[in-house]
Protein backbone atom coordinates (compact mmCIF):
# COMPACT_ATOMS: atom_id res chain seq x y z
CA UNK A 1 0.00 0.00 0.00
CA UNK A 2 0.76 3.91 0.11
CA UNK A 3 2.99 5.10 2.53
CA UNK A 4 0.35 6.88 4.78
CA UNK A 5 -0.04 10.42 3.86
CA UNK A 6 1.66 13.34 5.87
CA UNK A 7 -1.43 15.31 6.62
CA UNK A 8 -4.42 14.47 8.20
CA UNK A 9 -3.43 11.49 10.05
CA UNK A 10 -2.01 12.15 13.35
CA UNK A 11 -1.48 9.82 16.44
CA UNK A 12 -4.99 9.22 17.79
CA UNK A 13 -5.56 8.78 21.87
CA UNK A 14 -8.75 8.72 23.37
CA UNK A 15 -11.48 10.34 23.34
CA UNK A 16 -9.90 12.32 20.29
CA UNK A 17 -9.05 10.79 16.53
CA UNK A 18 -7.08 13.09 15.29
CA UNK A 19 -7.43 10.75 11.41
CA UNK A 20 -9.29 12.85 8.85
CA UNK A 21 -12.00 10.38 7.41
CA UNK A 22 -11.44 11.68 4.23
CA UNK A 23 -7.51 11.71 4.00
CA UNK A 24 -7.97 7.82 4.89
CA UNK A 25 -10.38 7.12 2.39
CA UNK A 26 -8.15 8.75 -0.28
CA UNK A 27 -5.56 6.69 0.99
CA UNK A 28 -7.24 3.91 0.60
CA UNK A 29 -8.41 4.48 -2.71
CA UNK A 30 -5.43 5.66 -4.40
CA UNK A 31 -3.69 2.47 -2.73
CA UNK A 32 -6.14 0.45 -4.82
CA UNK A 33 -6.08 2.30 -7.70
CA UNK A 34 -2.44 2.78 -8.07
CA UNK A 35 -0.34 0.35 -6.12
CA UNK A 36 -2.40 -2.12 -7.69
CA UNK A 37 -3.31 -4.35 -5.24
CA UNK A 38 -6.64 -6.17 -5.45
CA UNK A 39 -8.36 -4.94 -2.34
CA UNK A 40 -7.82 -3.45 0.87
CA UNK A 41 -9.10 -4.89 4.08
CA UNK A 42 -10.34 -3.55 7.29
CA UNK A 43 -7.75 -5.35 8.78
CA UNK A 44 -4.81 -4.21 6.80
CA UNK A 45 -5.82 -0.85 7.25
CA UNK A 46 -5.84 -1.15 11.41
CA UNK A 47 -2.27 -3.02 10.92
CA UNK A 48 -0.49 -0.20 9.24
CA UNK A 49 -2.33 1.81 12.06
CA UNK A 50 -0.65 0.11 14.49
CA UNK A 51 2.61 -0.03 12.97
CA UNK A 52 2.97 3.47 12.47
CA UNK A 53 1.83 4.29 16.01
CA UNK A 54 -1.17 6.09 15.22
CA UNK A 55 -3.78 4.19 17.47
CA UNK A 56 -2.62 1.88 20.65
CA UNK A 57 -6.10 1.00 21.15
CA UNK A 58 -7.96 -1.42 18.68
CA UNK A 59 -10.94 -0.82 19.51
CA UNK A 60 -10.75 2.76 19.66
CA UNK A 61 -9.05 2.49 15.64
CA UNK A 62 -12.24 0.29 14.50
CA UNK A 63 -14.13 2.99 15.34
CA UNK A 64 -12.15 5.25 12.78
CA UNK A 65 -12.02 2.11 10.20
CA UNK A 66 -16.16 1.81 10.15
CA UNK A 67 -16.59 5.38 9.62
CA UNK A 68 -14.21 5.85 6.74
CA UNK A 69 -16.12 2.39 5.32
CA UNK A 70 -19.26 4.19 5.52
CA UNK A 71 -17.70 7.04 3.46
CA UNK A 72 -16.07 4.98 1.01
CA UNK A 73 -19.95 3.27 0.45
CA UNK A 74 -21.10 6.56 -0.37
CA UNK A 75 -18.58 7.72 -2.39
CA UNK A 76 -18.94 4.24 -4.52
CA UNK A 77 -22.69 4.52 -4.03
CA UNK A 78 -22.37 8.57 -5.89
CA UNK A 79 -20.26 7.07 -8.88
CA UNK A 80 -22.55 4.01 -9.38
CA UNK A 81 -21.80 1.75 -12.18
CA UNK A 82 -18.90 4.26 -12.93
CA UNK A 83 -17.49 3.05 -9.26
CA UNK A 84 -13.78 1.62 -10.07
CA UNK A 85 -14.11 -0.09 -6.63
CA UNK A 86 -16.56 -1.97 -4.28
CA UNK A 87 -17.25 -2.80 -0.89
CA UNK A 88 -17.22 -5.93 0.02
CA UNK A 89 -18.16 -6.89 3.59
CA UNK A 90 -15.15 -5.85 5.40
CA UNK A 91 -12.92 -5.11 2.52
CA UNK A 92 -12.77 -2.76 -0.76
CA UNK A 93 -11.94 -4.57 -3.66
CA UNK A 94 -10.98 -2.63 -7.06
CA UNK A 95 -12.95 -3.77 -10.21
CA UNK A 96 -10.89 -2.00 -12.70
CA UNK A 97 -7.73 -0.72 -12.84
CA UNK A 98 -6.63 3.29 -13.46
CA UNK A 99 -6.68 3.29 -16.97
CA UNK A 100 -9.87 2.28 -17.08
CA UNK A 101 -11.21 5.04 -15.08
CA UNK A 102 -9.17 8.44 -16.37
CA UNK A 103 -10.98 10.98 -15.09
CA UNK A 104 -11.61 9.36 -11.83
CA UNK A 105 -7.92 8.45 -11.19
CA UNK A 106 -6.58 11.92 -12.69
CA UNK A 107 -9.01 13.51 -9.54
CA UNK A 108 -8.01 11.20 -6.85
CA UNK A 109 -4.06 12.07 -7.94
CA UNK A 110 -5.07 15.64 -7.50
CA UNK A 111 -6.41 14.81 -4.29
CA UNK A 112 -3.38 13.35 -2.99
CA UNK A 113 -1.32 16.19 -3.67
CA UNK A 114 -3.10 17.87 -0.50
CA UNK A 115 -2.16 14.87 1.70
CA UNK A 116 1.37 14.21 -0.06
CA UNK A 117 2.75 17.46 -0.04
CA UNK A 118 6.77 16.59 -0.48
CA UNK A 119 5.71 14.36 -3.67
CA UNK A 120 3.73 17.26 -5.23
CA UNK A 121 6.46 19.53 -4.89
CA UNK A 122 8.92 17.21 -6.41
CA UNK A 123 6.64 17.07 -9.31
CA UNK A 124 7.01 20.83 -10.33
CA UNK A 125 4.95 23.97 -9.57
CA UNK A 126 3.49 24.67 -12.85
CA UNK A 127 0.14 24.03 -12.41
CA UNK A 128 -1.37 25.25 -16.19
CA UNK A 129 -1.63 21.90 -17.10
CA UNK A 130 -3.68 20.11 -14.32
CA UNK A 131 -5.77 23.35 -14.38
CA UNK A 132 -6.29 23.25 -18.03
CA UNK A 133 -7.18 19.21 -17.67
CA UNK A 134 -9.67 19.81 -15.23
CA UNK A 135 -11.36 22.22 -16.80
CA UNK A 136 -11.88 20.23 -20.07
CA UNK A 137 -12.82 17.25 -17.10
CA UNK A 138 -15.34 19.85 -15.50
CA UNK A 139 -16.80 20.60 -18.88
CA UNK A 140 -17.10 17.03 -19.84
CA UNK A 141 -18.99 15.95 -16.70
CA UNK A 142 -21.56 19.11 -16.77
CA UNK A 143 -22.26 18.09 -20.92
CA UNK A 144 -23.50 14.72 -19.29
CA UNK A 145 -25.63 16.23 -16.15
CA UNK A 146 -26.82 18.95 -17.81
CA UNK A 147 -28.01 17.97 -21.25
CA UNK A 148 -30.31 20.68 -22.02
CA UNK A 149 -27.82 23.59 -20.74
CA UNK A 150 -24.91 24.80 -23.05
CA UNK A 151 -21.80 24.75 -21.23
CA UNK A 152 -18.86 27.41 -22.41
CA UNK A 153 -15.73 27.37 -21.22
CA UNK A 154 -14.19 30.49 -20.69
CA UNK A 155 -10.94 29.80 -18.58
CA UNK A 156 -7.23 31.37 -19.93
CA UNK A 157 -5.32 28.18 -20.93
CA UNK A 158 -2.67 28.14 -23.48
CA UNK A 159 -5.29 27.19 -26.05
CA UNK A 160 -8.22 29.44 -24.87
CA UNK A 161 -5.72 32.67 -24.58
CA UNK A 162 -9.28 35.26 -24.64
CA UNK A 163 -8.63 38.13 -22.59
CA UNK A 164 -11.84 39.47 -20.13
CA UNK A 165 -12.62 42.42 -22.87
CA UNK A 166 -13.77 39.36 -25.36
CA UNK A 167 -15.05 37.16 -22.90
CA UNK A 168 -17.31 39.90 -21.64
CA UNK A 169 -18.41 40.65 -25.05
CA UNK A 170 -19.04 36.80 -25.86
CA UNK A 171 -20.81 35.99 -22.73
CA UNK A 172 -23.22 39.08 -23.57
CA UNK A 173 -24.03 37.66 -26.59
CA UNK A 174 -24.60 34.48 -25.46
CA UNK A 175 -26.78 35.37 -22.39
CA UNK A 176 -29.10 38.57 -24.19
CA UNK A 177 -27.73 40.42 -21.56
CA UNK A 178 -26.38 44.17 -21.57
CA UNK A 179 -22.98 44.66 -21.72
CA UNK A 180 -21.37 47.00 -18.95
CA UNK A 181 -18.09 48.59 -18.46
CA UNK A 182 -14.74 47.05 -17.38
CA UNK A 183 -13.15 49.99 -15.91
CA UNK A 184 -13.27 50.41 -12.72
CA UNK A 185 -13.73 47.13 -12.18
CA UNK A 186 -11.69 44.77 -13.11
CA UNK A 187 -8.26 45.56 -15.43
CA UNK A 188 -8.93 45.50 -19.02
CA UNK A 189 -5.70 42.79 -19.04
CA UNK A 190 -7.25 40.66 -16.45
CA UNK A 191 -7.72 37.05 -17.95
CA UNK A 192 -10.83 35.40 -17.49
CA UNK A 193 -11.98 37.33 -13.85
CA UNK A 194 -12.06 34.49 -11.87
CA UNK A 195 -14.69 32.76 -14.22
CA UNK A 196 -13.88 29.15 -16.01
CA UNK A 197 -16.75 27.94 -16.84
CA UNK A 198 -20.19 29.73 -17.84
CA UNK A 199 -23.74 26.97 -17.89
CA UNK A 200 -26.78 28.15 -19.16
CA UNK A 201 -30.10 26.99 -20.33
CA UNK A 202 -31.21 28.90 -23.91
CA UNK A 203 -34.28 29.64 -24.29
CA UNK A 204 -36.02 30.03 -27.86
CA UNK A 205 -37.29 33.25 -27.23
CA UNK A 206 -34.09 34.94 -27.11
CA UNK A 207 -34.25 36.93 -24.10
CA UNK A 208 -32.22 37.57 -21.48
CA UNK A 209 -32.56 36.08 -17.76
CA UNK A 210 -31.48 32.43 -18.43
CA UNK A 211 -30.64 29.93 -16.03
CA UNK A 212 -27.04 30.31 -15.62
CA UNK A 213 -24.01 29.40 -13.54
CA UNK A 214 -20.52 30.60 -13.28
CA UNK A 215 -18.22 27.92 -12.57
CA UNK A 216 -14.57 28.51 -11.08
CA UNK A 217 -12.63 25.26 -11.21
CA UNK A 218 -10.24 24.67 -8.48
CA UNK A 219 -7.99 21.41 -9.34
CA UNK A 220 -5.16 22.88 -6.70
CA UNK A 221 -4.91 21.70 -2.75
CA UNK A 222 -5.06 25.77 -1.80
CA UNK A 223 -8.93 26.30 -2.64
CA UNK A 224 -9.70 27.87 0.43
CA UNK A 225 -9.15 31.41 -1.15
CA UNK A 226 -11.03 30.92 -4.25
CA UNK A 227 -14.20 29.42 -2.53
CA UNK A 228 -15.98 32.90 -3.21
CA UNK A 229 -14.72 33.35 -6.75
CA UNK A 230 -15.99 34.36 -9.65
CA UNK A 231 -16.98 37.72 -7.76
CA UNK A 232 -20.76 37.86 -8.88
CA UNK A 233 -20.84 41.66 -7.58
CA UNK A 234 -17.74 42.35 -9.75
CA UNK A 235 -19.20 40.70 -13.17
CA UNK A 236 -22.76 42.60 -12.30
CA UNK A 237 -21.14 45.27 -13.35
CA UNK A 238 -19.57 43.98 -16.33
CA UNK A 239 -22.35 43.12 -17.45
CA UNK A 240 -25.55 44.17 -16.58
CA UNK A 241 -27.34 40.97 -15.88
CA UNK A 242 -31.44 41.11 -15.02
CA UNK A 243 -30.79 38.62 -12.57
CA UNK A 244 -27.36 37.46 -10.90
CA UNK A 245 -26.24 34.59 -12.22
CA UNK A 246 -25.34 31.86 -9.28
CA UNK A 247 -22.08 30.89 -8.48
CA UNK A 248 -20.76 27.04 -8.98
CA UNK A 249 -17.18 25.92 -7.55
CA UNK A 250 -15.58 22.49 -8.79
CA UNK A 251 -12.86 20.70 -7.19
CA UNK A 252 -11.56 16.99 -7.37
CA UNK A 253 -11.45 16.78 -3.60
CA UNK A 254 -14.41 14.62 -2.08
CA UNK A 255 -15.88 15.87 1.08
CA UNK A 256 -17.17 13.86 3.94
CA UNK A 257 -21.22 15.54 4.92
CA UNK A 258 -20.00 18.12 7.26
CA UNK A 259 -17.03 19.46 5.20
CA UNK A 260 -19.17 19.43 2.30
CA UNK A 261 -22.16 21.42 4.29
CA UNK A 262 -19.31 24.22 5.52
CA UNK A 263 -17.44 24.38 1.87
CA UNK A 264 -21.06 25.07 0.62
CA UNK A 265 -21.68 27.75 3.03
CA UNK A 266 -18.56 29.54 2.15
CA UNK A 267 -19.31 29.29 -1.90
CA UNK A 268 -22.96 30.43 -1.19
CA UNK A 269 -23.67 28.31 -4.43
CA UNK A 270 -23.69 24.95 -6.33
CA UNK A 271 -20.71 22.65 -4.68
CA UNK A 272 -19.46 20.23 -6.98
CA UNK A 273 -17.38 17.88 -5.36
CA UNK A 274 -14.96 15.12 -6.91
CA UNK A 275 -18.26 12.42 -6.74
CA UNK A 276 -20.53 14.69 -8.04
CA UNK A 277 -18.66 15.58 -10.97
CA UNK A 278 -17.72 11.97 -11.36
CA UNK A 279 -21.59 10.64 -11.40
CA UNK A 280 -21.77 11.90 -15.47
CA UNK A 281 -20.72 8.20 -15.21
CA UNK A 282 -23.20 6.58 -12.71
CA UNK A 283 -25.16 5.00 -15.73
CA UNK A 284 -22.28 3.59 -17.18
CA UNK A 285 -22.05 6.30 -19.70
CA UNK A 286 -18.54 6.92 -22.29
CA UNK A 287 -18.72 10.65 -21.19
CA UNK A 288 -15.06 11.95 -21.93
CA UNK A 289 -13.40 11.29 -25.60
CA UNK A 290 -10.82 9.46 -26.61
CA UNK A 291 -8.51 12.12 -27.01
CA UNK A 292 -9.45 13.70 -23.10
CA UNK A 293 -8.68 10.29 -22.00
CA UNK A 294 -5.43 9.95 -23.26
CA UNK A 295 -4.58 13.43 -21.83
CA UNK A 296 -5.24 12.50 -18.52
CA UNK A 297 -4.00 9.03 -18.61
CA UNK A 298 -0.23 10.66 -20.08
CA UNK A 299 -0.86 13.06 -16.98
CA UNK A 300 -1.26 10.83 -14.18
CA UNK A 301 1.09 7.63 -15.66
CA UNK A 302 4.19 9.47 -14.68
CA UNK A 303 3.10 10.72 -11.16
CA UNK A 304 1.95 7.67 -9.37
CA UNK A 305 5.06 5.90 -10.72
CA UNK A 306 6.76 8.77 -8.13
CA UNK A 307 3.68 8.14 -4.90
CA UNK A 308 5.27 6.94 -1.60
CA UNK A 309 4.85 3.29 -1.12
CA UNK A 310 4.73 1.87 2.31
CA UNK A 311 7.61 -0.36 2.19
CA UNK A 312 10.10 2.58 0.94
Amino acid sequence: MLALPKIGIARSMKPHHNVAVDVLCDWAEASLAFDRIDFVSGSDILDILHEEEIYDDQSFSWEMIERTWAELERRSNCLGIGSPFKLDGKRIVRIRNWEDSPAYSFCLALACAKWYPNWAGALGKNFTRQGQLFELVTVAALEQLLPSWKIHRTGWAPDNTNKIKAIVQRLSGLLFETQGELEPWVSPMANEAGLDIVCYRPFDDRRPNLPTLFVQCASGKHLEGKLATPDLKEWQKIIQFIVSPRRSFATPLAFTDSEFRRVCNKVDGLLLDRCRLLAAGRDGADWLTSSLKSKLCTWVRPRIAKLERGDE
